[in-house]
Protein backbone atom coordinates (compact mmCIF):
# COMPACT_ATOMS: atom_id res chain seq x y z
CA UNK A 1 0.00 0.00 0.00
CA UNK A 2 1.20 3.33 -0.91
CA UNK A 3 2.26 5.66 1.79
CA UNK A 4 0.09 8.75 2.03
CA UNK A 5 1.34 12.04 4.03
CA UNK A 6 -1.26 13.09 6.20
CA UNK A 7 -4.18 10.56 7.41
CA UNK A 8 -7.68 11.35 6.39
CA UNK A 9 -9.86 12.80 9.53
CA UNK A 10 -13.36 10.68 9.50
CA UNK A 11 -16.02 13.10 10.05
CA UNK A 12 -18.06 11.96 13.82
CA UNK A 13 -21.27 12.87 12.37
CA UNK A 14 -21.41 11.00 9.13
CA UNK A 15 -17.93 9.05 8.37
CA UNK A 16 -17.33 10.71 5.60
CA UNK A 17 -13.24 10.88 4.79
CA UNK A 18 -11.97 14.28 4.62
CA UNK A 19 -8.65 16.10 3.73
CA UNK A 20 -6.69 16.78 6.81
CA UNK A 21 -6.96 20.98 5.46
CA UNK A 22 -10.95 20.91 5.59
CA UNK A 23 -12.78 22.53 8.87
CA UNK A 24 -15.68 21.28 7.80
CA UNK A 25 -17.06 17.93 7.00
CA UNK A 26 -17.44 17.79 2.94
CA UNK A 27 -21.18 15.69 3.21
CA UNK A 28 -22.24 17.09 6.16
CA UNK A 29 -20.79 20.02 6.98
CA UNK A 30 -20.26 19.65 10.54
CA UNK A 31 -17.09 21.28 12.51
CA UNK A 32 -13.97 18.71 12.07
CA UNK A 33 -11.58 21.53 14.24
CA UNK A 34 -9.50 18.95 16.60
CA UNK A 35 -10.96 21.35 19.53
CA UNK A 36 -14.87 20.83 18.86
CA UNK A 37 -14.13 17.21 18.47
CA UNK A 38 -13.90 14.47 21.80
CA UNK A 39 -10.77 12.70 21.89
CA UNK A 40 -10.55 9.90 19.71
CA UNK A 41 -10.13 7.29 22.74
CA UNK A 42 -10.11 2.81 22.25
CA UNK A 43 -10.30 0.53 25.32
CA UNK A 44 -7.50 -1.10 25.57
CA UNK A 45 -8.35 -5.13 25.09
CA UNK A 46 -6.66 -6.49 27.88
CA UNK A 47 -7.04 -3.55 30.58
CA UNK A 48 -10.05 -1.70 29.32
CA UNK A 49 -8.25 1.23 30.08
CA UNK A 50 -9.49 4.18 27.36
CA UNK A 51 -6.00 4.54 25.21
CA UNK A 52 -5.21 6.97 22.14
CA UNK A 53 -6.18 5.43 18.70
CA UNK A 54 -2.52 6.73 17.96
CA UNK A 55 -0.75 5.12 20.77
CA UNK A 56 1.69 1.78 20.09
CA UNK A 57 0.75 0.37 23.79
CA UNK A 58 -1.77 0.60 26.76
CA UNK A 59 0.17 2.87 28.84
CA UNK A 60 -1.55 1.41 32.09
CA UNK A 61 -0.86 -2.43 31.07
CA UNK A 62 2.06 -2.19 27.85
CA UNK A 63 -0.38 -3.97 26.02
CA UNK A 64 0.84 -3.82 21.80
CA UNK A 65 -2.47 -1.91 20.19
CA UNK A 66 -3.67 -3.89 16.84
CA UNK A 67 -3.97 -1.23 14.53
CA UNK A 68 -1.51 1.56 16.01
CA UNK A 69 -0.87 4.50 13.50
CA UNK A 70 2.04 6.00 13.46
CA UNK A 71 1.23 10.31 13.42
CA UNK A 72 1.08 11.51 10.02
CA UNK A 73 1.31 8.17 8.57
CA UNK A 74 -0.55 5.63 7.12
CA UNK A 75 1.88 3.20 8.08
CA UNK A 76 1.10 0.17 11.36
CA UNK A 77 3.26 0.62 14.02
CA UNK A 78 6.48 -1.68 13.16
CA UNK A 79 6.43 -3.40 16.41
CA UNK A 80 4.52 -7.17 17.03
CA UNK A 81 0.86 -7.02 17.63
CA UNK A 82 -1.76 -8.26 19.69
CA UNK A 83 -3.56 -11.28 18.30
CA UNK A 84 -7.63 -10.52 18.91
CA UNK A 85 -8.24 -14.48 17.63
CA UNK A 86 -6.00 -16.31 20.03
CA UNK A 87 -5.52 -13.40 22.40
CA UNK A 88 -1.77 -13.34 22.32
CA UNK A 89 0.37 -10.32 23.62
CA UNK A 90 2.90 -9.14 20.80
CA UNK A 91 2.43 -12.56 18.78
CA UNK A 92 1.73 -10.94 15.57
CA UNK A 93 5.01 -10.27 13.38
CA UNK A 94 5.09 -8.70 10.04
CA UNK A 95 5.57 -11.21 7.48
CA UNK A 96 4.83 -12.12 3.77
CA UNK A 97 2.97 -15.20 2.76
CA UNK A 98 1.63 -16.15 -1.05
CA UNK A 99 -1.57 -14.86 -2.51
CA UNK A 100 -2.09 -18.24 -4.45
CA UNK A 101 -2.16 -21.87 -3.11
CA UNK A 102 0.89 -23.92 -4.39
CA UNK A 103 -0.62 -25.52 -7.33
CA UNK A 104 -1.29 -22.16 -8.53
CA UNK A 105 2.23 -21.16 -7.74
CA UNK A 106 3.77 -24.19 -9.55
CA UNK A 107 1.28 -23.06 -12.53
CA UNK A 108 3.33 -19.62 -12.71
CA UNK A 109 6.62 -21.17 -12.21
CA UNK A 110 5.63 -23.24 -15.35
CA UNK A 111 4.42 -20.51 -17.16
CA UNK A 112 7.98 -18.23 -16.20
CA UNK A 113 10.28 -20.62 -17.46
CA UNK A 114 9.63 -21.19 -21.11
CA UNK A 115 8.31 -17.51 -21.45
CA UNK A 116 11.76 -16.29 -20.88
CA UNK A 117 13.37 -18.77 -22.97
CA UNK A 118 10.59 -17.49 -25.69
CA UNK A 119 11.50 -14.19 -25.77
CA UNK A 120 15.13 -15.19 -26.14
CA UNK A 121 14.30 -17.34 -29.03
CA UNK A 122 12.41 -14.20 -30.36
CA UNK A 123 15.59 -12.19 -29.86
CA UNK A 124 17.45 -14.89 -31.40
CA UNK A 125 15.20 -14.90 -34.89
CA UNK A 126 14.74 -11.13 -34.93
CA UNK A 127 18.62 -11.12 -34.92
CA UNK A 128 18.93 -14.02 -37.40
CA UNK A 129 16.10 -12.44 -40.13
CA UNK A 130 18.10 -9.12 -40.22
CA UNK A 131 21.52 -10.57 -41.23
CA UNK A 132 19.61 -12.90 -43.47
CA UNK A 133 17.92 -9.88 -45.37
CA UNK A 134 21.42 -8.03 -45.66
CA UNK A 135 22.76 -10.87 -47.42
CA UNK A 136 22.35 -12.03 -51.03
CA UNK A 137 23.17 -11.22 -54.24
CA UNK A 138 24.65 -7.50 -54.84
CA UNK A 139 22.06 -7.09 -57.99
CA UNK A 140 18.87 -9.82 -57.27
CA UNK A 141 16.21 -10.25 -59.47
CA UNK A 142 12.76 -8.90 -59.01
CA UNK A 143 11.96 -13.18 -57.98
CA UNK A 144 14.76 -13.39 -55.94
CA UNK A 145 13.68 -9.75 -53.99
CA UNK A 146 10.20 -10.66 -54.44
CA UNK A 147 11.08 -14.04 -52.27
CA UNK A 148 12.96 -12.57 -49.55
CA UNK A 149 10.25 -9.59 -48.52
CA UNK A 150 7.68 -12.60 -48.22
CA UNK A 151 9.92 -14.30 -46.07
CA UNK A 152 11.32 -10.87 -44.48
CA UNK A 153 7.18 -10.42 -43.46
CA UNK A 154 6.38 -14.12 -42.64
CA UNK A 155 9.13 -14.31 -40.29
CA UNK A 156 8.88 -11.00 -38.76
CA UNK A 157 4.87 -11.89 -38.18
CA UNK A 158 6.15 -14.99 -36.54
CA UNK A 159 8.26 -13.62 -34.04
CA UNK A 160 6.33 -10.92 -32.98
CA UNK A 161 3.98 -13.85 -32.33
CA UNK A 162 6.31 -15.54 -30.39
CA UNK A 163 7.44 -12.53 -28.25
CA UNK A 164 3.91 -11.24 -27.48
CA UNK A 165 2.71 -14.69 -26.16
CA UNK A 166 5.75 -15.09 -24.17
CA UNK A 167 5.82 -11.90 -22.54
CA UNK A 168 2.12 -12.01 -21.39
CA UNK A 169 2.63 -15.95 -20.50
CA UNK A 170 5.78 -14.44 -17.81
CA UNK A 171 3.91 -11.62 -16.94
CA UNK A 172 0.64 -14.24 -15.71
CA UNK A 173 3.11 -16.23 -14.46
CA UNK A 174 5.15 -13.51 -12.54
CA UNK A 175 1.72 -12.41 -11.15
CA UNK A 176 0.64 -15.76 -9.65
CA UNK A 177 4.02 -16.09 -7.73
CA UNK A 178 3.67 -12.76 -6.10
CA UNK A 179 3.55 -12.72 -1.86
CA UNK A 180 1.33 -10.13 0.06
CA UNK A 181 2.37 -8.34 2.82
CA UNK A 182 0.57 -9.53 6.57
CA UNK A 183 1.05 -9.87 10.15
CA UNK A 184 0.72 -13.36 11.06
CA UNK A 185 0.47 -14.49 14.47
CA UNK A 186 3.01 -16.96 15.91
CA UNK A 187 1.27 -18.69 18.15
CA UNK A 188 -2.61 -19.57 16.40
CA UNK A 189 -1.52 -19.17 12.56
CA UNK A 190 -3.96 -16.05 12.44
CA UNK A 191 -3.19 -13.49 9.43
CA UNK A 192 -3.97 -9.83 9.45
CA UNK A 193 -3.66 -8.08 6.11
CA UNK A 194 -1.09 -5.24 6.10
CA UNK A 195 -2.74 -3.52 2.85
Amino acid sequence: MPQTEVEAIVCLNCDTKNFPSNRTCKQCGASLLRADRPKLLEPCPDCNHLCSRTAVSCPNCGCVLTRAVLPFTNQLSPTRLYCRACNGKASMAPTRVNRFSDIVRVIGGVLVVPSILGMLLAVWMFLGLISAAGSGPSHPSDAYAAGQAIGFGIGLVLIIVIGVGALVSGLVGWLLLQTKKVFKCQQCGFILDRD
